[in-house]
């Protein structure tokens, strides 16, 4: 198995509050893979961390396309987006071509017409010129979505980013992410729906403070897996 990331050993703290502990796992490349857990269980800052956005106290992560300009992908959760920022959709877009021109060439003609094509891909072409802050939830993380498109990166790391969105735009981002791991693309996403876990995902990461189990969907999202990391309740809900 040929890993896109491997997280080996990984621990974390915020002050003296372990969040993650001894955290070890693997997202083989190609794969649609969850990192699902209760709140409070380290899913965002296990994303976070394999990012390099938060340094762990222990451990290690590999992501081998990491070396590669613009070859890693993220769309934070939406509330760390500023609404009010008074940017477009299309020009929201079209930052994610930054990440493979670096900050100090403008975008060509070539990267204009990727970033429009991209607002195509997730059917936001008609809101290109509207203001972030005026579109719905869905809306934006589509436009969001459309960045990472645009960025044409290896590996894709997404948290919860259909939280809050309705079932049309729901429908749509998982069948453009679909899309993209039929390409050979790698994605991970943090997602909090167990109900939907099997009909989404080939590949699931269950987390609470630790690795409750990791692997292909059928073979680790079982009941007694599920019921390790959250409450009876859930866990019959889910299977």
């Amino acid at each position: 198995m040929n890993a896109a990331a491997e997280v080996r050993h990984l621990t974390v703290s915020y002050g003296e509050k372990p969040v993650l502990m001894d955290v070890s796992l693997t997202i083989p490349c190609g794969s649609f893979a969850a990192i699902v857990g209760p709140n409070g269980a380290g899913k965002t800052t296990l994303m976070k961390t394999m990012l390099g956005l938060v340094k762990p106290l222990a451990g290690e992560v590999s992501i081998p396309a990491r070396g590669r300009r613009g070859a890693v992908g993220y769309v934070p959760q939406s509330e760390s987006i500023d609404r009010d920022f008074p940017i477009s959709a299309y020009e929201v877009a079209l930052m994610g071509r930054y990440a493979s021109l670096g900050w100090f060439r403008r975008p060509g003609k070539a990267d204009k017409s990727v970033a429009e094509e991209c607002l195509r891909r997730v059917g936001m072409e008609k809101f290109a010129s509207r203001q972030i802050g005026e579109l719905s939830g869905g809306q934006q993380q589509r436009v969001f979505l459309a960045r990472a498109l645009a960025q044409d990166a290896e590996i894709y790391f997404l948290d919860e980013p259909l939280k809050g969105v309705d079932a049309v735009s729901e429908r749509a981002i998982i069948s453009i992410l679909r899309g993209l791991c039929a390409e050979g693309k790698t994605v991970v996403m943090v997602h909090h729906d167990l109900r939907t876990v099997r009909d989404y995902f080939d590949w699931v990461s269950i987390i609470n403070l630790g690795v409750v189990a990791s692997g292909a969907v059928e073979d680790v999202f079982c009941e007694r897996n599920i019921d390790r990391a959250y409450s009876r309740r859930a866990a019959e809900a889910a299977v």
